[in-house]
């Protein structure tokens, strides 16, 4: 009753302790993966590493995130989201955050981008989309794959997304498969 933010790991709440008082703004699922075979890389797909951020690029940004409790909690001001994705893809393209952005490029347009970090014991991506126009074409596995090609077989591959995002879990338990 005392509280203004609390994270719970581990639990799932019961829909009858949710109350008008009480916002669940984020169900996080975390989706994990061991490179089993060689992926196969795609031309479109290039690394974005010290590019400037263009509005395609930026619009990506935004669809993202549309499912972000940064976004979705009302306790946040709605220019949070927008200042924290700014920072987030900036600082991915600078490689301070992400070791790489990679670009689905089509007509020397982005269309869709992913951005991850690598560290001595797995990669995590951290940003996905594809462009509205592009949805369900086959750009997010094409770009998938083309990351994957990047790492050896046995590397552990890992990223989180909101439960409520239903596209991102059906895409990702899609492309957890051989």
């Amino acid at each position: 009753e005392q509280y203004d933010l609390l994270y719970l790991k581990g639990v799932t709440l019961p829909k009858e302790c949710l109350s008008s008082r009480l916002l669940l703004a984020d169900e996080k699922v975390v989706y994990v993966q061991v490179i089993d075979q060689k992926k196969k890389s795609d031309n479109h797909v290039i690394s974005f590493l010290n590019h400037e951020l263009t509005a395609e690029l930026w619009e990506l940004t935004l669809e993202s995130g549309w499912c972000s409790r940064f976004k979705a909690d009302p306790n946040f001001p709605p220019e949070v989201y927008e200042i924290l994705y700014h920072q987030w893809i900036m600082k991915s393209l600078h490689g301070i955050i992400a070791t790489d952005v990679l670009v689905y490029m089509q007509d020397n347009v982005p269309i869709g981008f992913l951005t991850y970090k690598k560290d001595m014991e797995k990669v995590q991506i951290g940003l996905v989309a594809v462009s509205k126009e592009y949805a369900g074409k086959g750009i997010g596995t094409k770009l998938m794959q083309s990351f994957l090609s990047r790492f050896e077989k046995g590397t552990l591959i890992e990223v989180a997304t909101q439960r409520k995002n239903q596209g991102a879990c059906r895409f990702y338990e899609r492309n957890q498969r051989p």
